[in-house]
């Protein structure tokens, strides 16, 4: 089962001032820069953003297939 959260909005705080910056995920896995109003930019770290991302899409696919099986 294939998750899209790309359009799933994400809260980053700066990592200056604290505001909370709001990004899809999609644009994060793009660009991992958030520019804050501040000046600061924070960088997210996409390959994990990724690899949470593919754990989540098999976690979903183990239920998935547990569940058809519980069911037949």
């Amino acid at each position: 089962m294939k998750l899209n959260i790309d359009s799933h909005a994400v809260e980053v705080p700066c990592q200056a001032c604290g505001k909370k910056l709001s990004q899809t995920i999609g644009r994060l896995k793009q660009d991992p820069d958030i520019k804050c109003s501040c000046g600061v930019t924070t960088k997210i770290d996409a390959s994990g953003l990724r690899d949470g991302i593919a754990k989540a899409e098999k976690s979903l696919s183990d239920l998935q297939r547990n569940l058809s099986k519980m069911f037949k």
